[in-house]
């Protein structure tokens, strides 16, 4: 029985995007590229990600539209919605291994931890952990206590041989663009000073991440149940994410054997490509407006002069 990789996007400081990640992550290599995907919400009390699938599910079961496109997903690509398992962190390994033994064998893990390490159970999950991900804004408070964190995953997981952690990634996230570079520069500088590792990723802040299903159709951003609109995975960076998790972890292989075996799929010969055009093949949404001003609430005359002006919404 294969191992699989696990891994965890995490971080100490609320509200930097850890969940957001993690649902975007699973979703994009779940239903585009393929990979068979658990994940475990042990964020407790939050357990945020548990909830916006309840939540979907209730927008589902009262929408049409949302029902066709997975119906459309699930004939395209052959994938059912990834396990979602909710626990305390002690309960955590233990669960996942029932999980494994009941039949589903995920190629990939993916933990939300609670934000901090002092938590029962937390620094048993991290023990076993292949890689952690760490996003980064360039707020004082934020890199006080992020790289606090990172400093303390490094020195004590990444560099004890005694625990499976390879690897420690800081990357920017929530990217102001009109931030002065000389800022960004600075704290590079004090990472690498640091002895951290610091991807090139630098994902730009937008309000879609924190876009749910909503009742009304509108475009698939951060969900649990679909996989992410391809410009939005783009803008989001997630095939950077996993780019970066592949060159250094063991699943860069199964990607090729995941590939392999779906070829065999009659239903779906790849599902790299699969993702793509069930993408392509999105019903048309009845209640969407389209056009130039699309994007403009009615009656927002200043949307509708910047378009105008730049061709595009600033």
């Amino acid at each position: 029985m294969m191992e699989p990789v696990n891994i965890s996007i995490c971080n100490q400081k609320g509200g930097i995007g850890k969940s957001t990640f993690t649902v975007l992550r699973a979703s994009y290599l779940h239903y585009t590229l393929g990979h068979d995907v658990l994940v475990v919400d042990c964020d407790y009390p939050q357990g945020s990600i548990h909830a916006q699938r309840e939540r979907e599910l209730t927008v589902v079961k009262h929408s049409d539209y949302y029902k066709l496109m997975m119906v459309r997903q699930f004939k395209t690509t052959g994938r059912k919605l990834w396990p979602l398992l909710k626990c305390m962190p002690p309960e955590a390994p233990e669960e996942v291994e029932r999980i494994r033994q009941n039949g589903y064998l995920p190629r990939i893990v993916l933990y939300d931890l609670p934000g901090t390490v002092n938590a029962g159970g937390v620094i048993r999950i991290l023990s076993s952990l292949d890689a952690v991900f760490i996003p980064l804004k360039a707020d004082k408070l934020v890199m006080e206590s992020s790289l606090t964190f990172a400093r303390g995953i490094e020195h004590g997981f990444v560099q004890d041989k005694d625990t499976s952690l390879q690897a420690a990634h800081l990357f920017w996230t929530m990217i102001d663009r009109r931030e002065r570079t000389p800022l960004y520069d600075q704290y590079e500088a004090i990472i690498h000073k640091l002895g951290l590792s610091l991807m090139a990723t630098h994902v730009p802040y937008r309000s879609k991440f924190n876009k749910e299903l909503l009742p009304d159709g509108s475009s698939i951003c951060r969900s649990t149940l679909l996989a992410p609109e391809r410009i939005f995975a783009r803008e989001a960076q997630i095939e950077a994410l996993r780019q970066k998790s592949s060159k250094s972890l063991k699943y860069d292989n199964y990607g090729q054997e995941t590939e392999n075996r779906n070829r065999r799929r009659p239903h779906a010969p790849d599902d790299s490509r699969a993702g793509a055009s069930y993408l392509e093949s999105r019903p048309a949404n009845p209640r969407r407006r389209t056009g130039r001003y699309s994007r403009c609430a009615p009656g927002d005359t200043a949307c509708r002069r910047t378009i105008a002006t730049f061709g595009r919404r600033v």
